[in-house]
């Protein structure tokens, strides 16, 4: 067969076209798309403790994809094990990527009764070989009066418990109480302890003029709440904790041998300018306590830094530290166990936290938040967050502290609550006037929206959603918050100190706040700070358990709308009872768009 008047021609400038569209993009990708990677493989402890020099070598070499793969074992990390500085290769990608791998803090083992010669101090942690917190501070003790200044001048305080036995100066030798508090916490080497007087000097007393009371008596002074401690080697609670008692450590009942870490800083990465760097699949179990991090990132600039898939278990720092560098993600890992704030982003930009699991966190009593955030374009989506100790999430910037990045961001979709037992036990245990999330002072635009927040307490005065201090320009919408019982479900505030006070970093508090959709079992607080503070609250549900319905207490609003209120109905499997009924009334009501996978619709 033949083909009259073919031509080539056309099909050929039909293919340079084509040609002409796709070489930029074969290009881009060849460019963007790394090439065969260096793959290093970590089997044993000496190639771990090389780690650094390995990664610097490889960089100097001219590598610019370095994949480091970790075996299934468990390696013993040095103070800023992997400490990278100064690294100015935009496209280096480094990628340290776990398989069944446990890293923990450096240190020595010990068994039973073992002979412990060096100094003992607070700041030591003890892990199982499984990588669970070992705890060598008692349960929290109330004393039974006020502390007594024996001697203002020495700085001498008495605290009276008649359930702590006696113990002579020379038993006393690694003794030490926390005074767990509101505001501060801190801890004292404990002289004696006779006739339930345990003797100590509070090398900071001081007299706090507002409360009335020396700061050793600061939860009665804001609370009215007796005082409450912990002690350590002590002994009361043996069965349970670590103990060390002439230089011999006793392990709690059931543990065989401990590990005693000795390491803070896992990593490192600072003033360092890459293309990617990537954590993922790696269990870290116990470290060192300090005010240094697990991880620190600070100052580095990157298309994307990611800690993914990943297990922190009994860490006593902060666990993650990031500090001005932008386009970091946090997801799908679990943090458990842990004694300070599990991750801390601040003066950066575009930080995502999602899909993550925080149990069990805040042990160590201090002020400190499973996740605190603040800087520019934050996300903070769908984790979980239960029995947590000061508070659950914390956004914004302090009026104390100078802002030196806008703070916007949403706070959405998640779950956070505590357990029965950790619910029954929190007024014992934890602090006071905090909030399952908390806003500070400055932010600029900050949304906390779809939140669900049941089953959460403390001490005194503490809120579903806690704006302190006068802060501002928050949009709080469409939140479920059940059985806040110490506390209002929303408290927006009004700070009278704060617009007053000449050392602010605020020119002004409590404005711009918005309250709408909310669905709540107890009061909400919306406090604008004049009649021209543009705070508006739109309608709100509120679910009565009785016809006594509390008061709200709203001040210098701009706009303002009536509560529905319909009767509390319960819960089920983690989500609200309604009726039909109730369901066509909220509906009519506020959007429930979003909430719907809360609730559950029963006859």
């Amino acid at each position: 067969m033949k083909f009259k008047n073919f031509r080539r021609e056309p099909s050929l400038n039909i293919l340079r076209t084509l040609l002409a569209l796709v070489t930029p993009i074969i290009s881009l990708w060849l460019t963007s798309t790394p090439s065969h990677a260096k793959i290093i493989n970590i089997n044993n402890q000496e190639q771990f403790d090389d780690l650094d020099e390995t990664i610097l070598s490889l960089i100097s070499n001219g590598e610019t994809n370095i994949d480091i793969h970790l075996g299934p074992t468990t390696f013993y990390f040095g103070e800023n094990h992997l400490n990278l500085n100064n690294i100015k290769n935009k496209h280096l990608n480094l990628t340290l990527k776990g398989n069944g791998t446990v890293i923990t803090a450096t240190g020595r083992n010990y068994t039973d009764n073992q002979s412990y010669m060096r100094p003992f101090n607070t700041d030591k942690a003890f892990v199982t070989p499984q990588g669970d917190d070992i705890p060598i501070w008692s349960q929290t003790y109330q004393a039974d009066r006020l502390i007594e200044v024996v001697d203002e001048q020495t700085k001498l305080c008495e605290l009276t418990c008649t359930k702590i036995s006696d113990k002579t100066a020379e038993q006393c030798s690694n003794t030490y109480i926390y005074i767990t508090q509101w505001f501060k916490s801190n801890t004292y080497k404990v002289k004696e302890i006779t006739n339930g007087k345990i003797k100590f000097t509070a090398t900071d007393l001081s007299y706090n003029q507002g409360r009335q009371c020396y700061s050793i008596n600061l939860d009665y002074g804001f609370g009215k709440a007796m005082p409450r401690f912990k002690l350590c080697n002590n002994g009361n609670d043996n069965n349970h904790l670590l103990t060390i008692d002439h230089n011999k450590i006793h392990l709690p009942q059931g543990s065989d041998t401990i590990h005693e870490c000795s390491a803070t800083r896992f990593m490192r990465l600072a003033n360092c300018e890459l293309a990617h760097v990537e954590i993922c699949d790696i269990s870290f179990a116990g470290n060192k306590n300090s005010r240094n991090a697990l991880i620190e990132i600070c100052a580095t600039n990157t298309e994307n830094i990611t800690i993914s898939n990943c297990l922190f278990k009994a860490i006593h720092s902060t666990v993650i530290k990031i500090d001005s560098t932008n386009n970091f993600l946090l997801e799908k890992s679990l943090f458990t166990q842990c004694h300070r704030d599990g991750i801390v982003a601040s003066r950066s930009a575009n930080t995502q936290i999602a899909h993550n699991t925080f149990k069990l966190m805040g042990l160590g009593g201090n002020n400190n938040f499973c996740i605190r955030i603040s800087g520019k374009n934050f996300k903070v989506t769908h984790n979980e967050l239960t029995d947590f100790g000061y508070g659950g999430i914390a956004a914004g910037t302090w009026w104390g502290t100078p802002k030196t990045t806008p703070v916007t961001g949403t706070i959405a979709y998640n779950h956070l609550f505590f357990t029965p037992t950790y619910f029954n036990q929190a007024p014992h245990d934890l602090l006071m006037d905090s909030g399952a999330i908390y806003l500070y002072t400055q932010c600029d635009s900050v949304a906390v929206n779809h939140n669900f927040i049941h089953d959460y307490t403390g001490a005194y005065q503490n809120r579903g959603i806690f704006c302190d201090d006068g802060a501002k320009n928050l949009t709080i919408n469409s939140n479920i918050i059940i059985n806040t019982p110490n506390n209002y479900s929303i408290d927006s505030r009004r700070s009278l100190g704060i617009e007053t006070e000449k050392n602010s970093h605020v020119d002004t508090v409590n404005i711009n706040n918005h309250i709408a959709g909310n669905i709540t079992t107890s009061p909400i607080r919306l406090e604008g700070r004049d009649k021209k503070s543009r705070c508006t609250l739109g309608t709100n549900v509120f679910l009565s358990e009785s016809n006594n319905i509390p008061q709200h207490a709203l001040q210098n609003l701009a706009s303002q709308r009536d509560f529905v209120t319909i009767p509390f109905r319960g819960m089920a499997d983690d989500k609200l009872k309604l009726t039909q009924q109730d369901y066509n009334i909220l509906r009519k009501a506020i959007n429930l768009k979003e909430l719907q996978n809360l609730l559950t619709i029963q006859p």
